[in-house]
């Protein structure tokens, strides 16, 4: 019989000595997968209970379209139109992306009007901006105003010939009435609001394939049309570049780490900085966690090479 003292030496099946590390190792190969799961949970959920600052690195994309922000002089008669075409689905990117936006605008006191091409989106055109409001109103002391500093259009139905179109040609002759049901002629925000030419800036956040492809090609009018800045998910980032590069859009935000790069221009802690901590931890333990299993893996062949070898 094998003795067993020392402090690294056990038993293994065979009776032959077992180190206590590559026991370790073989107990953590054995470990139940639902531990796994909860321990990436929990690092998931600490970042977002508890404000754990991520520095990201802003990219030109995210950097040109704060720019186009900044660059906005507010004047009568000319607004921003941010259309907020997504629906819950893509709510992890497309949310964040569209609230720094619009505290950018209530920051520069930018008039602006939340319009949406998807029905399932209509509902966000009236949170966001409500409750950025709040939060302005706590933060500095003011609180923008409905109908003079933003106003909801609403879910507008049809696309490019049924809606962009004429809304680039005749804008209260195309809308009429907001989402609140008042005619948007009563409205101080759109007195003077005309046409194309009276938008400052189109923001148009999406998770929809063609939707930005609509307003471009659709919302203009006598050969006039608006600057654009987009956001879209992450996945469909890559083939938005072709936009940025061709000129047709000045600026984007792609998935979380957009609207992350786009908070800390804002300096502020938002859902995108949040979520990118939480993504960070979570991939910092997936690596760990992936490092030990194959640590595992070589102790373990290391072990049954020194079992072989000392039986034959």
């Amino acid at each position: 019989m094998t003795s067993t003292s020392g402090p690294d030496a056990g038993a293994g099946r065979d009776g032959k000595p077992v180190g206590r590390l590559t026991r370790a190792f073989a107990a953590f190969e054995r470990l139940d997968r639902r531990w796994l799961y909860a321990l990436v949970f929990v690092a998931v959920l600490l970042p977002l209970i508890f404000d754990i600052d991520v520095e990201v690195e802003v990219t030109g994309p995210v950097q040109g379209l704060y720019d186009e922000v900044e660059s906005i002089e507010p004047r009568a008669g000319t607004l921003v139109i941010v259309a907020i075409d997504w629906d819950p689905q893509t709510r992890g990117e497309n949310y964040p992306q569209t609230e720094a936006t619009i505290r950018h605008l209530f920051r520069k006191r930018i008039p602006f009007a939340a319009v949406t091409l998807t029905h399932l989106g209509a509902g966000f055109c009236e949170e966001i901006p409500t409750n950025v409001a709040a939060e302005i109103e706590a933060e500095e002391g003011w609180k923008p105003e409905y109908g003079r500093d933003w106003v909801n259009w609403g879910y507008q139905y049809g696309w490019g010939l049924y809606f962009l179109k004429p809304l680039g040609s005749d804008i209260p002759g195309t809308v009429k009435k907001d989402a609140r049901g008042t005619s948007i002629s009563e409205l101080p925000i759109m007195k003077g609001v005309k046409d194309a030419r009276s938008v400052d800036l189109v923001c148009e956040f999406t998770g929809l394939v063609g939707a930005l492809e609509s307003w471009l090609q659709f919302f203009q009018t006598e050969g006039h049309r608006p600057k654009f800045v987009h956001g879209c998910t992450a996945v469909s980032a890559p083939s938005s570049y072709v936009f940025l590069d061709s000129g047709q859009i000045s600026g984007l935000l792609g998935g979380m780490l957009g609207a992350a790069e786009y908070e800390q221009l804002l300096q502020i802690q938002g859902r995108g900085l949040r979520g990118m901590s939480a993504q960070t931890t979570a991939h910092l333990v997936i690596i760990v966690l992936i490092a030990l299993g194959n640590v595992a893996e070589l102790v373990r062949k290391r072990a049954e090479k020194r079992r072989v070898g000392g039986e034959s």
